[in-house]
């Protein structure tokens, strides 16, 4: 669906494009771990807009406070977890 000029997309795959002059110039191995961040970055406080949510809900057989509890506690921690382990990967291969 196309986007009036100005609306903001607020989604991460068009913040990649839009970024992508900035990254060209990286080298390839840190090019991965920033777009690795921020893939992980958008899993923090994923709730009813995720499909995952409805999946987990019904597989799991669980009402919506139910998964909304479960579901975006685990979304965040591996967000988290995945931003913080894409730190610590950046920190130990980049140059001193």
């Amino acid at each position: 669906m196309p986007r009036e000029p100005g609306e903001r997309a607020g989604r991460f795959d068009l913040v990649i494009v839009q970024l992508i002059d900035l990254f060209i110039a990286l080298p390839g191995l840190v090019l991965a771990l920033i777009i690795t961040a921020m893939g992980c970055g958008s899993l923090f406080l994923s709730h009813l807009n995720d499909s995952g949510f409805w999946i987990v809900k019904d597989f799991l057989g669980l009402s919506v406070p139910q998964t909304l509890r479960t579901w975006t506690a685990c979304e965040t921690i591996v967000g988290i977890a995945g931003m913080l382990l894409s730190l610590l990967a950046f920190v130990l291969i980049s140059p001193h």
